[in-house]
């Protein structure tokens, strides 16, 4: 699997709302094919009078969501997370993802930022024009055992203003709780 590189602060990675989009956008596609009104009706009818239909499609749907999703892969989960800690500058969103130590330094930085970390006068465009240009690229991973894998990142960090560049290498620590993948522990590696 080819390492995933950055470099557009704005690139997201795969999550389930897309999914969950598609999977209805694809059913509203195969009801536009049918051309005749009376056809479209008639589907949709059988449909209500068979609930057992909609049903499976609903839980055929949920399944599809929960192998896709986040927490089903642990590269997955690790990469999200240094996406959301260090592209999006959002603790509160890699906390979704966090458990154990990780978790326990989220809250903290996400207490003392309280009140002054995205506050800006002319909000979230004078942030993002202020957030250094950050990229990232996985380049180990280490399985320690069926339920925890760690993996080792290079960052590149560097100031939009001036030409001021660092390099830090980050190890993240995955484990499975409850069988889905979670981050426990991050930490500068250097």
């Amino acid at each position: 699997m080819a390492p995933i590189f950055f470099q557009n602060p704005m690139t997201k990675p795969r999550h389930k709302p897309a999914i969950f989009f598609l999977t209805f956008v694809g059913w509203g596609f195969t009801l536009s094919l049918f051309q005749n009104q009376n056809l479209k009706l008639v589907l949709i009818q059988r449909m209500k009078n068979h609930p057992f239909r909609l049903i499976n499609l609903l839980l055929f749907s949920v399944a599809l969501l929960l192998a896709c999703g986040a927490g089903s892969d642990p590269r997955q989960v690790s990469d999200d997370f240094c996406y959301r800690y260090f592209i999006k500058l959002d603790q509160a969103q890699a906390l979704e993802i966090a458990s154990g130590l990780a978790a326990d330094k989220l809250k903290k930085e996400i207490e003392l930022l309280k009140g002054g970390a995205r506050n800006f006068q002319d909000g979230e465009r004078e942030f993002h024009q202020a957030k250094p240009f950050i990229d990232y690229k996985m380049i180990q991973r280490t399985d320690q055992d069926a339920d925890h894998v760690m993996f080792l990142y290079h960052l590149r960090i560097e100031a939009r203003q001036g030409n001021e560049q660092m390099q830090r290498e980050i190890l993240v620590s995955t484990i499975r709780e409850k069988g889905r993948w979670k981050v426990n522990n991050y930490e500068d590696y250097r």
